[in-house]
């Protein structure tokens, strides 16, 4: 049975003046010096501590306690724990020990150890380790998580000014070192991460060059930084990450990780340029080929002839440079870019890129083999949403010398000019057009 105390402070009142002591000891003391027989000593019910120990078979034993404020609480809290307790030594014989006395920081360890290490997300992750650690307390179990403490984590990030994007991210980390928990290490316990409500990231950025930005780009690398100028011209052509035209940093690449485009991959006859590897080949099914095959344009054949014409071993990367020296290059000729350019990155030209070529395919599952997107639903909300500036400009520039100009010109006279663009924004939604042209039969 578990063992429950009163461990409220206590009151010596004397005269309407209470005087608190921690211990009913040093109350007894002060009534004795006061030796004064109308002083009453009392003790407040607000604090009650639970104290579990329980064995197996082998000896090995749990312990557990707690402080509840009230005595049923307590009560109720001690019976739950050795309800799970002897469950536990019912379902498995013994005790894991392991579970037992496991920290949140030593869980979260451990599995970066197990799971994230040779991963790409590897020292991102790692740098969330202290934060969680923090926020938890350093000497939290792990089997002491709970929906709460959850709860309580969302909120701190949140109080911190974490964006929505971080907190799904730290999230992700909590809830991956759960499940390895149970899958991996046998711990009876559940993902409390899961199912908790967290804010959806706006990362949706439309981000298109403006005016003359692209000359300006242009203009600021081919004076401050001339070597990133082909390897921004191809992200630009087909939508290329920065991971799949330049290898990684050095301390990845210790780590085992490899990226950029080789020559091994670039096939001048049937104009096709391979990516042996990308973002999301480690989601790929067994059945699925990693990395992918994208088309050569003329621009793309020019650049990379040029660059073939100018390497003395015609075999290997293509160009030496690292996402790091890349991702700097970028914001410095941005920066002295005459104005310079704002709200502009290296991941823009792949956004840019990929708006460019959805409008030459047909669908998001056709582009996603170009661009590599895993996600075929936000490329489809995203790139082949209905174009209202598209549809506006259609609408103010209307030929009357082709058909679909004489065809919007009608429409104008008959609905007007908002009306017409509603009626044209439902052509664009439809799958079946017939259904607009051709009444339904009344039933």
């Amino acid at each position: 049975m578990a063992n429950i105390s009163n461990r409220s402070p206590w009151f010596v009142v004397l005269n309407k003046t209470e005087t608190k002591f921690r211990l009913k000891s040093q109350a007894q003391a002060y009534i004795d010096s006061l030796n004064n027989t109308r002083a009453k000593m009392r003790q407040l019910e607000t604090s009650f501590e639970v104290q579990i120990k329980l064995k197996d078979h082998q000896g090995n034993t749990v312990t557990r306690s707690a402080t509840h404020p009230t005595y049923a609480a307590a009560e109720r809290w001690a019976q739950q724990e050795e309800d799970a307790i002897k469950s536990l030594r019912e379902n498995g014989g013994t005790f894991n020990l392991d579970f037992e006395t496991i920290t949140v920081e030593q869980a979260l360890k451990r599995c970066w150890e197990e799971h994230y290490k040779h991963r790409p997300s590897a020292d991102e992750n790692f740098h969330r380790i202290p934060k969680l650690v923090e926020i938890f307390g350093k000497d939290t179990l792990l089997r002491q998580l709970n929906n709460q403490k959850m709860l309580g984590l969302r909120n701190r990030l949140i109080e911190q000014q974490y964006s929505a994007s971080s907190v799904r991210n730290f999230f992700a980390v909590i809830s991956r070192t759960l499940q390895h928990a149970k899958g991996e290490w046998l711990f009876p316990i559940e993902n409390y991460a899961r199912g908790i409500k967290l804010a959806k990231p706006q990362n949706a950025k439309s981000r298109y060059f403006q005016g003359d930005e692209r000359e300006r780009l242009f203009t600021s690398i081919d004076k401050h930084r001339p070597w990133l100028r082909p390897i921004v011209e191809l992200s630009l052509e087909m939508s290329f990450r920065r991971g799949e035209l330049v290898q990684p940093a050095k301390k990845k690449r210790e780590q085992g990780l490899k990226g950029g485009l080789t020559w091994e991959g670039v096939d001048f006859e049937k104009n096709t340029l391979r990516l042996f590897q990308e973002k999301n080949d480690w989601q790929k099914k067994n059945t699925e080929e990693r990395g992918r095959v994208v088309p050569m344009t003329e621009r793309m054949r020019e650049i990379l002839l040029d660059l073939y014409q100018k390497s003395s071993t015609k075999t290997g990367l293509v160009f030496s440079a690292t996402v790091n020296s890349v991702t700097h290059a970028f914001t410095d000729a941005c920066t002295l870019a005459e104005p310079p350019l704002e709200d502009l990155t290296f991941h823009s030209c792949r956004k840019i890129a990929t708006y460019d070529i959805s409008k030459k395919v047909p669908n998001a599952i056709l582009l996603s083999k170009i661009t590599g997107h895993k996600d075929l639903k936000t490329l489809a909300s995203r790139y082949y949403a209905v174009p209202m500036d598209d549809l506006q400009a259609m609408l103010s520039k209307a030929d009357e010398n082709t058909l679909e100009g004489r065809a919007i010109l009608a429409l104008k006279r008959e609905l007007g000019f908002e009306d017409t663009l509603r009626f044209l924004v439902s052509v664009k939604e439809t799958d079946d057009l017939n259904s607009l042209l051709i009444p339904k039969k009344l039933s």
